[in-house]
């Protein structure tokens, strides 16, 4: 695995998740029936933060494994299946989580535009730098 490939990927998602609920904070929060005040409340509390710093690590620790595996080693790739990975491993689970919960349809389209968002930032990356195979050839078998 590209340990630096996957720290870049955790970076990237960490700021574009601070940007995207920057922007669609308040109609999050509205949508959840709360307001940015009740959030603000809560703003020293870390749990939020380290559960969402050890999201991005384990979807691109996961991402990088599953490529290697496949053998995913571009950008395009990587987006074909982070996309797909959304599709199969978040999208319909979030769904399903969401009418349990009886949280709203706007809940569901803001949270899941940002997983999708996560999904492809991991793939690209980590399919555009894919760790380099050690050559096992010798000087010597050339």
């Amino acid at each position: 695995m590209n340990s630096v490939a996957i720290f870049i990927s955790v970076l990237v998602q960490q700021a574009v998740g601070a940007v995207y609920y920057g922007i669609l904070g308040g109609a999050w929060a509205e949508s959840l029936g709360k307001t940015r005040a009740d959030f603000e409340a809560s703003a020293g509390d870390p749990v939020p933060y380290v559960t969402g710093i050890l999201s991005s690590i384990f979807l691109s620790l996961g991402t990088a494994w599953i490529f290697r595996q496949i053998g995913v080693r571009t950008l395009v790739t990587g987006l074909r299946y982070g996309f797909l990975f959304f599709l199969f491993f978040s999208v319909f689970e979030s769904t399903m989580h969401t009418y349990y919960a009886h949280l709203s349809q706007r809940t569901l389209l803001i949270d899941s535009c940002y997983d999708l968002l996560t999904f492809l930032i991991a793939g690209a990356i980590i399919g555009a730098f894919p760790k380099k195979e050690k050559s096992t050839r010798s000087i010597s078998s050339i």
